[in-house]
C-alpha cells in the first residue's frame, strides 16, 4: 500500500482496498501511513484516492505527526481547498474527518 501510494499506482490502492486491506498499516521503518507517504513525496492522487477510501488522517506517526504536518508540497495542501470547496484549515482543525 505504501508503494502505491508514494508512485501515484491509484488502480493499486483501490484493488487492496476493494480486498479489504488496512488502509492504514504503519511503516516498519518511520511508523508512517499510506497517507503519510504520499503527501511526503507529492502524490496529489494517491492522497485523495486514500481519503476518498477512507484513510485515517489522524494517525500519528514514530514521530508524533499526523499525515498534513508532513507534507513537503502546498500544492497539495491547496487541492484540498479546491477539491472539496472549503479552506484548508477547516479539514487540519477537524483532523480530515470531514472528508
Amino acid at each position: 500500500m505504501h508503494y502505491a501510494a508514494k508512485y501515484g499506482y491509484l488502480d493499486v490502492v483501490r484493488y487492496l482496498q476493494s480486498k479489504g486491506a488496512d488502509l492504514n498499516p504503519y511503516n516498519s521503518v518511520n511508523g508512517d501511513t499510506p497517507l503519510h507517504t504520499a503527501l511526503q513525496a507529492g502524490a496529489q492522487e494517491s492522497m485523495e484516492a486514500l481519503l476518498i477510501v477512507g484513510a485515517k488522517t489522524n494517525v500519528l506517526n514514530r514521530d508524533g505527526k499526523k499525515a498534513e504536518e508532513v507534507a513537503k508540497n502546498n500544492a497539495i495542501k491547496d487541492s484540498l481547498q479546491v477539491r472539496y470547496g472549503k479552506r484548508y484549515e477547516t479539514y487540519k482543525e477537524n483532523g480530515f474527518e470531514t472528508i
